[in-house]
């Protein structure tokens, strides 16, 4: 009697979506012009906001000092004026916002214009 023993192995994955998603990580991939032009746009946009973010953070900052100037150390005057000098810094964060993002579309509005024509023409 001949006793054959054999293996037989029959590869599913059940976790064939996150083997995809491993993979694709590792082919270079072109990006496409969809995707330049939300980097692009996201680039503007962010720009501006994390500069208006750290000017606001700044004026709170030196509000803060003025504050602490008068509270901590009796320096009335001095602790007035830099408190309003805050409050000035502080609100110029949505105009530094819109210079920069002024700014920004001047710089990427010919490749911005050229990529959404490309795609709209599609």
């Amino acid at each position: 009697m001949e006793n054959k023993e054999s293996f037989n192995y029959t590869y599913s994955s059940i976790h064939k979506e996150e083997i995809e998603k491993i993979r694709n990580k590792y082919i270079q991939n072109q990006e496409s012009d969809l995707d330049e032009l939300r980097k692009l746009d996201q680039k503007v946009t962010n720009t501006a906001t994390f500069g208006s973010i750290f000017v606001g953070i700044v004026g709170v900052l030196v509000f803060g000092s003025g504050l602490s100037l008068v509270l901590s150390f009796g320096k009335m005057i001095l602790g007035i004026i830099f408190s309003f000098l805050g409050l000035l810094v502080m609100g110029s964060g949505l105009l530094v916002n819109k210079i920069i993002t002024k700014k920004l579309r001047e710089k990427y509005a010919p490749r911005i214009l050229e990529l959404s024509e490309r795609l709209l023409k599609e």
